[in-house]
């Protein structure tokens, strides 16, 4: 590590030991990066004081050459914006390149009145509902910091503006929704899309709290109903399993813990909808606590790759191929799942605006 780096978190020290938050997330990033030792991790994580873990990562990393570019990199993944702020870090993680050419290359060729209208800045916006932590008996989704990274690096490059909404209760659940399905910039946009991140069973999601909400009453129904998006796409994904299970083996996965009846949901009679899961009805849905999960690692891929020639739903397409392609023949199985009452193609033209 640089003297000015080193002296800017001597500087700063107090600061950060006040600020830090989702310390275990920070280690977890310095280990991935190979800031850090696995010997070094260990002895942190048996920490039981979070002031005191903070200050011995304080202590080693100034010894390492890539300590600080780790360190930050690391305080972005876990939006320690407190931590960034107080050492004057404006971080972006550029992990994506946005295709070969930023342009409306290979569209044109496809005739207007089969494809959505998408030229406009911003094209719309993203909601995207993250639930990491559950204050009942829900394991932590270690790893889901990374597939946010992944998507909102993406879309804002897709010229979409991103809400991000982190460990919301249930009820916070419902009522972003019903925000985001009254919101008035909706008249100026292109397309809408929602991802939500979070543990499930089949027709329900989980909320911070442990409570579920229904898929089909509280996240789509109240945006189908949006007049300012009739006749405009709306994009749903959801990363999270359609079964009940009690513990998991090797990846992680996005189950609910708890026993609960499956609720199957509706398929769509609403024009112009796209819903794509991470898995099938009864499956589940694996996540990497250092790579992510499966499912969005690879659309993020696939989009950042072929977005300025490919269609939406052909990316999803390949996506799934992606996944299926990866898995070891010992590895557990997911393929993911697309429901569609798409009318026309959906490109997003990267690089191109009105």
């Amino acid at each position: 590590m640089d003297t000015e780096s080193k002296d800017k978190l001597r500087r700063n020290r107090v600061n950060i030991v006040e600020r830090m938050r989702d310390v275990d997330g920070v280690l977890d990033g310095l280990r991935e990066d190979k800031v850090i030792t696995a010997e070094f991790y260990e002895k942190v994580m048996a920490i039981n004081v979070r002031a005191n873990k903070v200050r011995e990562i304080l202590d080693y990393i100034p010894g390492k050459t890539k300590g600080y570019t780790g360190l930050i990199k690391a305080l972005y993944l876990t939006e320690n914006d407190g931590v960034l702020t107080a050492l004057g870090e404006p971080f972006e993680i550029k992990d994506y390149e946005l295709g070969k050419s930023l342009n409306f290359m290979g569209v044109t060729s496809v005739p207007s009145d089969m494809r959505y209208d998408m030229k406009q800045n911003p094209r719309g916006k993203l909601l995207i509902i993250e639930v990491r932590e559950f204050d009942a008996s829900l394991n932590t989704r270690r790893g889901s910091q990374l597939d946010y990274v992944a998507l909102n690096d993406l879309f804002v490059k897709l010229f979409f503006n991103v809400q991000h909404e982190l460990n919301p209760t249930a009820e916070l659940i419902r009522q972003r929704v019903k925000e985001y399905a009254a919101d008035e910039t909706h008249a100026k946009s292109d397309c809408s899309i929602v991802v939500v991140l979070s543990h499930g069973c089949d027709g329900r999601i989980y909320g911070k709290d442990g409570q579920s909400v229904s898929i089909e009453d509280d996240i789509i129904a109240p945006i189908l109903t949006c007049r300012n998006l009739q006749d405009k796409p709306k994009v749903f994904l959801f990363q999270a399993c359609r079964s009940a299970i009690k513990k998991n083996e090797g990846d992680t996965v996005d189950a609910q813990l708890l026993e609960e009846k499956d609720l199957k949901i509706k398929k769509p009679l609403t024009n112009d909808v796209l819903i794509a899961y991470a898995t099938q009805t009864g499956e589940k849905a694996y996540r990497h606590a250092e790579k992510g999960s499966w499912f969005i690692q690879s659309i993020s891929t696939i989009l950042v790759e072929n977005a300025h020639t490919q269609d939406l739903l052909s990316m999803i397409t390949m996506a799934n191929y992606l996944i299926k392609k990866t898995q070891e023949s010992d590895d557990p199985k997911q393929i993911g799942l697309v429901e569609s009452t798409l009318l026309r193609k959906v490109y997003f033209h990267p690089g191109y605006c009105v």
